[in-house]
Formats: structure tokens, sequence, C-alpha cells
């Protein structure tokens, strides 16, 4: 679809557009039927919820949505943002980061310096680093109401968590507010996986498929524009990897490492075994005889005297690390039949745990 040049600006109520081209699949999308395709982040917004978490298909507008309006919000109300990533190199190539957005700002321009955004000379914004936040814990940002957090969600084989991180980015969003209720945060990022520090931390359980639930001024947002699915799928790109897990998650916006192998509830005859502790988190496992099975749940039975730690800061009285977890012939039989695909997890918590601790055993 090609738009006359005097329609190219335009904008469809209440949603944010881009400069349309018959060459660009992303500008063609934000106009096809005339609606826009891309997340609009006035739904969240109509929740007023304090702590916003906002996963989506790939290439949705997550990002490029969230930019737009920091830039509204400060043209009107003056009040600035802070754009978090976790690590220093996550802002290599930052120069460039209003992009496509600031196309749709003819009349202003735009800038970066050092860890400064402008918008018409006057700081607009700023990046934080989030690994090193803590050492800024004595600055002060009293013209700062919002905190954008981009790519909270971490790929397999990418980056790693921080230790503790849920707590260091709650450190960073306190020093940032001090006290203030007129705020918001938003976390951004491609639906990888419901298994992250951040709804284990929360207590998060997503919508099923697309939609917004909130609970305890925290909301959680799944994206997936029916028109933008649609459209993406017709794509050469989109035919290629219909039916694949990679399609389900660049696409639909399903939870990409979320498949539902090795997930199984406990059943039958199951005897408690032992306790399994890794950064902090506490699983139960049990064992089925007649099955041949070993179940792991988030139900422990603190009555039971054997637990195994397999990090130093998880140490406790009456527990054993993991050089001496190694020697266990208990924790021997818990490799084995994860080996042969005898462990089952009760959900995708727990199941990433249990990977993870295989990960460590095999390799100790």
């Amino acid at each position: 679809m090609k738009l006359s040049p005097d329609r190219r600006r335009e904008t469809v109520p209440g949603s944010f557009s881009g400069i349309a081209s018959r060459h660009c699949f992303q500008c063609v999308l934000r106009f096809q039927k005339g609606v826009y395709m891309y997340w609009d982040i006035s739904k969240p917004l109509a929740y007023n919820a304090f702590l916003n978490f906002i996963t989506g298909n790939r290439g949705g507008g997550k990002t490029y949505g969230s930019k737009k309006w920091c830039v509204n919000h400060f043209l009107k109300t003056g009040q600035k943002f802070l754009w978090v990533r976790r690590y220093k190199t996550e802002f290599a190539g930052n120069g460039t980061f209003f992009g496509k957005v600031s196309a749709e700002f003819p009349n202003h321009h735009f800038g970066v310096k050092g860890s400064s955004y402008f918008v018409d000379g006057k700081e607009c914004g700023k990046h934080v680093v989030l690994s090193t936040s803590r050492m800024k814990k004595g600055a002060e940002y009293p013209e700062f109401d919002s905190i954008f957090f981009d790519e909270f969600l971490i790929d397999r084989g990418v980056y790693h968590y921080l230790p503790g991180e849920v707590e260091v980015f709650l450190d960073l969003i306190d020093t940032v507010f001090r006290g203030r209720d007129d705020v918001r945060v938003f976390c951004l990022a491609n639906t990888i996986t419901v298994a992250n520090p951040y709804f284990n931390y929360f207590k998060i359980i997503p919508p099923e498929g697309v939609g917004i639930v909130c609970k305890n001024d925290i909301l959680c947002e799944i994206v997936a524009d029916p028109d933008f699915i649609e459209a993406k799928s017709k794509t050469r790109f989109g035919q290629i990897i219909s039916g694949t897990a990679y399609g389900a998650y660049n696409i639909e916006a399903g939870f990409r490492l979320d498949d539902d192998s090795f997930i199984g509830k406990r059943e039958g005859k199951c005897k408690y075994m032992y306790t399994l502790v890794y950064k902090g988190d506490e699983v139960g496992v049990w064992s089925n005889m007649e099955q041949g099975r070993l179940y792991v749940t988030e139900q422990t039975d603190k009555s039971c005297l054997l637990r195994f730690v397999l990090m130093h800061d998880d140490m406790r009285p009456n527990t054993l690390l993991l050089s001496t977890a190694n020697r266990s012939f208990c924790l021997k039989g818990f490799i084995e039949n994860f080996r042969y695909g005898n462990v089952y997890c009760e959900n995708q918590n727990v199941k990433k745990i249990v990977f993870e601790i295989a990960n460590l055993l095999k390799s100790a």
C-alpha cells in the first residue's frame, strides 16, 4: 500500500505510527487495513500500575512505542525517562537511540551525548547500566518519572542474569523515585520464558494468550496484534518459520523456551527424598518407585534433614555443599534419572531450576 505524500505523517488516533514506505515491511504493517498494528502503550497506562511487564512477539513495537511515548511525555510535561539495560555492551551503538522515532517529530532535533538523551538541546532522559547501578545510589533524579528496562528477559546462551538481579533493579527504582507515587516502570521483552527471576519474584502468572492481568499494582501484558500476526505470517520469512517453535515465538508471541516436555504433576505413591537449594529457591524431590520416576515440586518437606545446596551463598546449617553432594548416592541417582528422562517437574519454574542444577552436577 502506498500513501500519498500528504498522508505519510498522519497517525491513527490513540496510536503510534511511522513513515510509510512500500519497501519497508514494518511501516506497511502500521497502516494495513487503516489500523495501527503495533503495541499501544495507552492500554497498560490506563491501568495506572506502578510496575508493568510487557512481553510479546518480536518486532511488535514495544521498544519503538516506548521511545515515542518518552519523547511525547517530555515535550508535554518536561518529565524525563531512564532507559535501563543490563550490561554496558548493550548500549553499543547508543548514538542511534532515537532512530526511526525521530522521523515522527520532524520539527524537533534529537541527540545523544554520553549517557544523556536530548530533544532540542534539552536533556530528556538518561541511560543506566543495571550491573553497575548500585554504584550510583547517591545520584538524584527529581525530574525523572519513568523507567524503561529494555530486554529484561534473557535468551538462553546470550547473557546471564545478575546475582540477586530483581533486588538490584528494585534498588535502582528506589534510588530514582525516592518514595514518589506519580511514576511508572515498564519492563520490555520478547516472549522467551515465564520461568524468569521477575515473574518468580513477584509470583506473576501471565494471561493465557494475548491480554492484560493487573494485580497489586503490577501489570503483565502479552502483546500480539492479530493483524500484525496475519501480515507477518504472509511474508517469505514468516512462511519459512510457520509451524516451528521459533515461529510461535517470533510471530504469535508464544514463550519460546516453555515447551511441555518433562512437565508433570506428582502422582501415585511418592516418597519425599530430599531438598535441593539453588540461588535462594528450594525444590523438593519425590520418588515413585512403581513408575520409576522422580518428581520435583515447589513444595518441600521442612522436616526432611537431607538438604543439598549448590551455591556458597545458599549455605545454611544442616546443608551439604555441592562438593559433598557429588559423593551422595541420592544425587548420583538424580543425574542418572535425568539422563534417562525420568525426572518430571510440576511447572516451568521448577523445570528451569532442575535443568540448571543438572548442568551443574554433570559438570562438577
